[in-house]
């Protein structure tokens, strides 16, 4: 797991999908311990608010679908200032992001709960 933070507001929350101890993780080679679409899904509601609304599913190259959302609750709590600091300064409080990182077999080696960003889920996470 790796959580970023700006001013003590967790602005992205990634998980990888768990391996062995003593294995190396790798997001190129498929793993029978990365998770099926639908457990990604239900890891990824865990940390997203409970009112947040989520638009249809669009994909990104190299395996990548982002959905974007927004919430009411996530508007309230974190500052327009907290946006900006993520590279998002032209967007609105309270917009949100999943990203699921799929591999050849379709299952998701990681995935990401942010503060929407211009630029989601990089090639180095």
């Amino acid at each position: 797991m790796l959580v970023q933070y700006h001013d003590d507001i967790i602005t992205s929350i990634s998980l990888y999908a768990p391996r062995p101890d003593g294995e190396e993780w790798s997001r190129d080679e498929p793993h029978d311990m990365d998770w099926t679409e639908q457990k990604a899904v239900q890891l990824a509601a865990r940390f997203l608010p409970t009112d947040v609304a989520l638009d249809e599913p669009h994909e990104q190259p190299t395996n990548v679908r982002l959905q974007d959302g927004a919430s009411d609750a996530l508007a309230a709590e974190v500052p327009a200032d907290v946006y900006a600091a993520v590279d998002s300064d032209d967007l609105t409080p309270g917009q949100c992001q999943v990203a699921f990182s799929f591999n050849d077999d379709g299952n998701v080696a990681y995935l990401s709960v942010n503060l929407r960003q211009d630029r989601p889920l990089s090639d180095g996470v």
